[in-house]
């Protein structure tokens, strides 16, 4: 396949790649495979999954087109539902290339424009800004599963977004029914950017954004969330289990390969049970309980 028209699109071009299916375990799949070429967005348009790639500056066009055709047809060649079709291809300028307005499916939510003039029950303004968490992200997609599976436990819950990024996750779980949410980071633009979508959504009552570090947060806590890098988990064990309640949940994410198997002993010996896993590609995810208050001995790594 040929790419599109695509005049003027400048030196810095950057190719965009939209895909379709009817299957969002094929959507899923197609966002984690696809991940490392660029931005992804992924969105459910009335059951047809819409997945679009903006390819990351400097990608040759030829092999990352010719990478997605491979991976569809190998997907394709399995025969079943989950079958997807490559519908357009183009190059955009890399000046003004984003999927940021993009919709983007996450959980039973859609992240939608602020441009947007009405947001539906299932939809969330958002606007991701430079913080992280854009809602296309294997490990924020599945925190939210795991939260989601939560949600029944939640309805009187006090929350502890940590590392809050752009604040995607406190405003799922303000969603859900959460009474309280406290979303923490040590970002100025990612503070910035959860206190717009805080306000924007109308849930200033029961999300708080604050500029605090973690060790200076005072709980308990019912439910934490913790989307981070394996370093900064390990660093914060002790103060996740002294921010919990006995019978507490836990949420970690942004785990890769076997960084999971690794860390879940640690966290079991600090007072933590293993409730639910859940899996992406190579990003892993845990859901876990408090069932001890006892940090004795308990070191960052």
């Amino acid at each position: 396949m040929k790419l599109s028209e695509c005049v003027d699109a400048g030196d810095d071009a950057r190719l965009l790649v939209l895909i379709e299916t009817e299957d969002g375990r094929c959507a899923r799949f197609l966002c984690s495979e696809l991940q490392e070429m660029g931005e992804i967005s992924c969105y459910d348009k009335s059951g047809t999954w819409q997945l679009g790639m903006l390819a990351h500056s400097g990608v040759k066009f030829d092999v990352c087109l010719t990478a997605v055709q491979e991976k569809l047809e190998s997907l394709n060649s399995r025969g079943g539902s989950d079958q997807a079709e490559l519908v357009e291809t183009r190059l955009v300028s890399g000046s003004t290339a984003s999927l940021a307005a993009a919709p983007v499916t996450i959980g039973s939510f859609t992240l939608v424009s602020q441009a947007e003039k009405e947001c539906r029950p299932h939809e969330i303004f958002f606007d991701g800004g430079k913080a992280f968490g854009s809602g296309s992200h294997p490990s924020t997609r599945l925190a939210v599963s795991l939260l989601e599976a939560a949600a029944d436990q939640m309805s009187t819950a006090e929350v502890l977004d940590v590392g809050c990024g752009s604040g995607v996750l406190s405003l799922i779980s303000a969603r859900l029914g959460v009474r309280r949410t406290v979303g923490v980071d040590i970002c100025s633009d990612s503070l910035a950017v959860a206190r717009r979508n805080v306000e924007q959504n109308n849930l200033c009552d029961c999300i708080t954004i604050l500029n605090t570090p973690v060790q200076d947060i005072a709980g308990p806590f019912d439910l934490i969330m913790a989307n981070l890098t394996l370093s900064v988990l390990y660093c914060l064990l002790a103060d996740l289990g002294r921010l919990s309640r006995v019978g507490g949940l836990l949420i970690v994410s942004g785990l890769q390969g076997q960084q999971a198997q690794g860390v879940l002993p640690r966290l079991q010996e600090s007072g933590w049970q293993l409730e639910k896993s859940a899996r992406e590609g190579k990003w892993q995810a845990m859901l876990l309980r408090r069932i001890a208050n006892d940090n004795a001995g308990l070191r960052p790594a």
